[in-house]
């Protein structure tokens, strides 16, 4: 059984309490890491200037862009409220490292967690609705799991 190294572990404890318990049982069925959970405002600035140029005062895309939230006017769910995030982004784990462009593991990962959110529903563990980002249109975020 997979467990959790100290890096995810301490990002995890930054989730709300139903992303923690998600994630704890995901854990027991597939190896995986968590990549994020709360972003300081400059984090979110940072990962919004990714693929973008800032010219004569607006933001140009220059190339491949990781968030449409600026940490500013649209906050991102990572960004604490009540000291806590409510998202968690996750990345496959397999032969000792992250796993960002397999997409068998990706899918086997978001069954696992879907088939958690289900059963910890199922026993009242968990209230939120949950919403993954492999689902948006706009722009997919196969890591992004967030309280709706």
């Amino acid at each position: 059984m997979a467990t959790f190294g100290n890096t995810s572990k301490e990002r995890l404890i930054t989730c709300h309490n139903d992303l923690q318990l998600i994630m704890e049982n995901t854990i027991k069925y597939m190896d995986f890491s968590i990549a994020y959970g709360v972003r300081t405002d400059k984090e979110q600035q940072d990962l919004y200037a990714k693929g973008r140029v800032l010219e004569d005062g607006g933001w140009r895309i220059i190339g491949p862009i990781v968030t449409n939230c600026d940490g500013i006017v649209k906050k991102s769910k990572h960004q604490p409220i009540n000291g806590v995030s409510n998202a968690v982004d996750i990345v496959p784990f397999s032969n000792g490292s992250m796993q960002w462009n397999d997409d068998k593991l990706w899918k086997k990962l978001s069954r696992e967690v879907w088939k958690s959110i289900q059963m910890l529903l199922l026993q009242g563990k968990i209230s939120n609705e949950i919403r993954w980002g492999g689902f948006w249109t706009s722009m997919v975020d196969k890591p992004h799991w967030e309280i709706k």
